[in-house]
């Protein structure tokens, strides 16, 4: 029936609230009597303040640079106020007290992918708080690079050289003025 009580002089109540965004109320009544049949009352209210519920949604992994902004499924009291971070400092964020920043990650070619945590610290009117985060990958850019021999009599079959480095790497070769390409889907392609 939602109602606690206790013979015990001082007990250890729980006083919760479901809402993330609404007080609750709930009225404490303290009766103490004696052996002869005296007592007293005295009731007071307690006022249960929500605990909001800081959630976000990231967008899917990106390649570097990427900017990415968050879309943010907090609840809270108003006016609430939002603390977004990041575990790099060479990651920008455009407002790290706005409702939904963008983040801006830096270029990588290292050829390994970075992993990031951002975190958002919601806190509502009444000065509660919640915590969250979640992790997002940004892939490292490819490297593309080749060498040939750039000056030569033709008509001539010439060999490229490729130098790119990066994972998982497809190939996409192209002419100009447009001439025939041999395994232009390849490493190593002759035209």
């Amino acid at each position: 029936n939602g109602v606690q009580s206790s013979t015990d002089p001082n007990p250890n109540l729980t006083f919760t609230n479901p809402s993330n965004t609404g007080n609750s109320t709930f009225i404490v009544e303290h009766i103490v009597s004696n052996g002869f049949a005296c007592s007293d009352t005295v009731i007071d209210t307690l006022i249960v303040y929500p605990k909001p519920q800081a959630q976000f949604t990231l967008p899917s992994n990106a390649c570097a640079p990427a900017s990415i902004t968050v879309t943010n499924n907090s609840q809270a009291k108003a006016p609430a106020s939002y603390l977004w971070t990041v575990s790099s400092s060479a990651v920008g964020i455009s407002n790290p007290n706005g409702l939904a920043p963008t983040f801006s990650f830096p270029d990588n070619q290292s050829g390994i992918d970075s992993t990031y945590t951002i975190t958002l610290i919601v806190t509502s009117d009444d000065g509660c708080l919640d915590t969250t985060s979640q992790s997002i990958t940004i892939y490292s850019r490819p490297l593309a690079g080749f060498t040939v021999i750039d000056t030569l009599c033709g008509p001539v079959l010439l060999g490229v050289n490729d130098q790119a480095m990066g994972n998982g790497l497809t190939y996409s070769w192209s002419i100009n003025p447009n001439a025939p390409i041999i395994n232009g889907a390849s490493a190593k392609p002759t035209g």
